[in-house]
This record gives structure tokens, C-alpha cells and sequence, in this order.
């Protein structure tokens, strides 16, 4: 039969383990061949207290030596454990576990110490490098600008939730330390908006059951008042007590969707805008082309209120359709028509709204147009003066506008009111609710404008 000494024999030998032996009375220290080899030495190579010391990392040598001596000196103690590294003469960095038993006579005074030390360099280096992952991990999830990640789990009935990790972008999302979540999530459930939470859970079942990640859209509001969208993309697994465990991210897409409703806001505007012009070109189509074939006169009447249109939603487009001030609006209309140096404006620069431009545009080129054919820029010498003053009244500014002619031919009412007479007094007075009277005096065509423009047709500013 193999004897007790040489069972324990093998057991050290399977299990890797090194013996060693202290003697306090004496210094000497005992190690086998397999502990020798832990440490780099040969197996004759003596071995003391001060080799053992040297053998021990010089940054685990204070924890190494201060759990001996603590338990050394402990009323009592017998057993210690530390872990370590081992520098071996070639440089080579092992990890071991060091157990050692403080040998005590009858009277409690030690007299030596023996003990086992193992290698555990595979597995140390396994949790550091998992432990380094994680470092990363966690990095990376505390530094992501726009995005949270998180962990939370579900109890098995599905009533209680409690978040096991969030990355540090908690806050910076929603308003909502790290700790007060961690502590009761329902301070970061509980900023949901109401209306959204059905879809939450509908998502969250959805998932469960096709064993896959939902992904939706909720929207938080913060315990300021701010209302923040954002995007939860999550995957469930199982828990060990029968509960789900979610693994997901929490997006910031509020930017997203304040662009993706400003771009639904422009194509609805852009779509009214585009019905109000081909009703507005029908409508010219039909003004100019009335009663006539496609003359020449016609066709040059037709392309000219075109360009005018044109030229307006032109200065509208460079102001991103946000208004346009009233002198470049001038400018665009009459600059095409008007001789140099025979346009005299005098007033106050303001803004106008982009429908309330274009009617004003129009009506400015149906004047300059008349001007240029049979007015006072028919003829070398006329002018015109175009005056206006401006007076903010609370929300409403009152417009008083004068077009003046003067030095032209001699000017004879029309037996026929045409497109650009019905357009100045009837499409002004439309426009404004008010006046626009046109009136063809001997020594000049004379229209004036008094109206009330609310805030939302000047804008409530002049411009700069």
C-alpha cells in the first residue's frame, strides 16, 4: 500500500505546489526544487530570508511582508495568504500565492512557519487583461459625447428594475447623477414622458419574445423643463434568478429630430409656396394675355412681371426666406427699369415678411414698368420719388408709402383699368387690408399706400 508520506507527495506534486519552511529561532529557510523554480533559482541554489525578500517584487514587498508580520505578531495567529510577484534573476515576472501557518509552542511564543506557494501567473494574467478591458470599456462608455450605456435588471416578475452599470454621460443626458440612478431607477424611468412609455414596454415585450434588441424613440423630460429625445437600443438576456437583464444604449437624437421637424417645416412651406407661385404665374398668364393674342407686347409683358417674380424670390432665397428688407426689395424691382440717377428714395429701412415682399415687389414693378413705357422714364428728364415713413404702433407699424412722378409726358387717365393698375390698388389694398390709391395727375402718376403692418408682416424690427 502507498504510505501517508507518499500520497501527500504526489498531491504537492499535482498540484504544483512549492514547500518551504522557516525556522525563527534559527533564520534558516527551506524550499523545495519546485519553489526554487518559481522564483528563477536553481535547485541548489541557497535560499534565506534575504533571498526570499530580493526574490518578491519590489512593489509587493510592503503588502507581503506586512501580512507575515501581521500575523506573526497577532495574539493567536496562525494562518496567512497573500499574493505576490516573483522577479527571478533573468528578469522573468511570475505571480504566486504564498499560504504559510505560524508554528506557536505551548506558551503561544512562534517558533517557525511552513507553507505552500503556487503559480498563478495564467490566471493573474487573464483577470488583468479582462480587468483591462474593462477599464477601456468603461472609458470608452464615459466619454462618448452623445450616448449612455447601461445595464439594468429586471426581477422575474417584472415589477422591480435596477440599474447594475450606467456610464458617466448620465448626467450630462439627464440631468440624473450616476449614483441617484444607481440608487432607484426609477429617478431616470420616472423622466419619461407618459405618452411614450406604452411604446417603451411594447418594445421591451417584443423583444423578450423574439429573444432580439428593440430600438425606439422616447422622448425625457429633464427636471428643468427641457424636453430631449432620445434613441434606446437594447438586448435582453437572462438572469440568474429567472429576471431579464437589459444590455443598452441611450442615445441623444434631439439635434436629429429638431432637424428632421425644421425639414418637414421647410418642404410643407416649400410646397405653399409653390402652389401660391403657380397660382400667382397662372394668374399673370391670364392678366397679361387677356384679350390679346401672343404678341410681342404681350409676351414682353408677360416675361417682365416673371423676372419681377423671379427677382423676389430670389432676395427671399438669400435671406433663407426669412423676409427681406425693404430698400433691396426696391432695389431688385426697380433697378432694371430705372434710368441712373432718376430714382430718389427717402425712409427708414425695414424688414418685411416674404409674402407681404412679394406683393410689394410686384406692385413696384407694375409702377416702374408703366414709368419706364409711358411715365416720367419715358422721357429724358422725368424722376421719380419714392417716399415712406414707418411708425412702430405696439405690435403694428404704420407704412405711409408716396410713388411720385414727375418731368414725364403729360399723364391722362386710361379708359381701361389694366393688370398693373388692378394690381397696385386692388393687390396692395388685398394684401394690407387698407387703401392704395392710384392717381394720374397732369404732371405725373401719384400712387400712395397708408396701411397698418402687424408685427408678423415687418418682422417687429427695422432691419440693420
Amino acid at each position: 500500500m502507498i504510505g501517508e508520506a507518499e500520497r501527500l507527495s504526489e498531491a504537492v506534486d499535482a498540484a504544483g505546489l512549492g514547500l518551504w519552511r522557516y525556522d525563527l529561532r534559527t533564520g534558516a529557510l527551506d524550499w523545495d526544487a519546485r519553489l526554487k523554480a518559481l522564483y528563477g533559482l536553481s535547485p541548489d541554489a541557497p535560499t534565506s530570508f534575504e533571498s526570499f525578500v530580493a526574490g518578491v517584487h519590489p512593489d509587493d514587498r510592503a503588502s507581503v511582508l506586512g501580512e507575515f508580520e501581521s500575523a506573526l505578531n497577532r495574539p493567536g495567529g496562525r494562518d496567512f495568504s497573500v499574493e505576490h510577484r516573483t522577479v527571478a534573476p533573468d528578469g522573468t515576472v511570475r505571480w504566486v500565492v504564498g499560504a504559510g501557518r505560524i508554528l506557536r509552542d505551548e506558551t503561544g511564543a512562534a517558533y517557525g512557519v511552513v507553507g505552500t506557494s503556487w503559480d498563478i501567473t495564467a490566471r493573474k494574467t487573464a483577470e488583468l487583461a479582462l480587468a483591462d478591458s474593462e477599464r477601456r470599456l468603461r472609458a470608452l462608455g464615459d466619454n462618448l459625447p452623445f450616448a449612455m450605456l447601461y445595464q439594468v435588471a429586471v426581477s422575474p416578475d417584472g415589477a422591480r428594475r435596477r440599474f447594475l452599470h450606467l456610464s458617466h454621460a448620465c448626467e450630462r443626458l439627464n440631468g440624473v447623477s450616476v449614483e441617484a440612478a444607481l440608487a432607484d431607477a426609477d429617478v431616470l424611468y420616472g423622466l419619461i414622458e407618459p405618452e411614450d412609455l406604452p411604446r417603451l414596454v411594447e418594445a421591451e415585450a417584443e423583444a423578450i419574445r423574439a429573444r432580439s434588441a428593440f430600438d425606439v424613440e422616447v422622448r425625457f423630460r429633464l427636471k428643468d423643463g427641457t424636453v430631449r429625445w432620445s434613441r434606446l437600443v437594447s438586448a435582453p438576456r437572462r438572469s440568474e434568478d429567472g429576471g431579464t437583464v437589459w444590455d443598452g444604449v441611450q442615445i441623444d437624437i434631439t439635434e436629429r429630430r429638431r432637424e428632421q421637424a425644421r425639414r418637414k417645416l421647410l418642404t410643407d412651406e416649400l410646397n405653399h409656396r409653390v402652389k401660391n407661385t403657380l397660382a400667382i404665374v397662372q394668374s399673370i398668364a391670364a392678366q397679361s394675355f387677356a384679350g390679346d393674342a401672343a404678341t410681342p407686347e404681350a409676351r414682353a409683358r408677360f416675361e417682365g412681371r416673371l423676372m419681377a417674380l423671379a427677382s423676389a424670390h430670389a432676395l427671399l432665397t438669400r435671406e433663407n426666406w426669412e423676409g427681406a428688407a425693404f430698400r433691396a426689395l426696391t432695389d431688385e424691382a426697380l433697378a432694371p427699369l430705372a434710368p441712373p440717377g432718376r430714382l430718389s428714395l427717402s425712409g427708414p429701412d425695414f424688414r418685411l415678411d416674404p409674402r407681404t415682399a412679394v406683393t410689394l415687389a410686384m406692385a413696384l414693378h407694375e409702377l416702374g414698368t408703366n414709368a419706364a413705357k409711358y411715365g416720367a422714364w419715358s422721357s429724358g428728364s422725368g424722376d421719380v420719388r419714392l417716399v415712406w415713413t414707418l411708425v412702430p404702433e405696439g405690435e403694428t407699424a404704420r407704412l405711409e408709402l408716396v410713388w411720385r412722378e414727375r418731368g414725364g409726358p403729360p399723364v391722362t387717365a386710361p379708359e381701361r383699368r389694366g393688370f398693373g393698375t388692378r394690381m397696385v390698388e386692388r393687390g396692395l389694398a388685398a394684401e394690407f387690408g387698407a387703401g392704395a390709391t392710384l392717381l394720374f395727375e397732369p404732371d405725373g402718376v401719384v400712387c400712395a399706400l397708408s396701411a397698418n403692418l402687424p408685427a408678423s408682416a415687418w418682422n417687429g424690427q427695422a432691419a440693420a
